[in-house]
């Protein structure tokens, strides 16, 4: 998977933009990455757009087997769900304060 993140600042406003090369990335995962950036710099959720490409040079994070179609929301994250998420999120944090601050 391959993030690029862009954050605009006017000095009032942050936005946050991160687009990722994978086949497929649900919601939930871009949920958990928003809420760790937020966590760690306060930047607003709503202030944050991230989406993904549809390559197929790249892994699922849609889940396997049966698991992979549909929509999971009640469901926490598997294991490569819950790892995606904090690339992505670290990724906002590099371009945002020049390091990572995920543990």
């Amino acid at each position: 998977m391959n993030a690029r993140s862009l954050i605009l600042d006017d000095g009032d406003t942050k936005l946050a933009i991160v687009i990722c090369d994978n086949i497929s990335i649900n919601r939930e995962v871009f949920d958990e990455a928003k809420r760790l950036v937020h966590e760690a710099t306060g930047l607003p959720m709503e202030m944050m757009l991230m989406a993904a490409t549809h390559t197929h040079s790249g892994t699922s994070a849609g889940g396997s087997g049966k698991r992979r179609r549909g929509w999971h929301t009640d469901e926490p994250l598997h294991g490569y769900q819950a790892f995606l998420a904090r690339p992505i999120a670290d990724g906002v944090l590099v371009v945002t304060n020049g390091k990572t601050q995920l543990r």
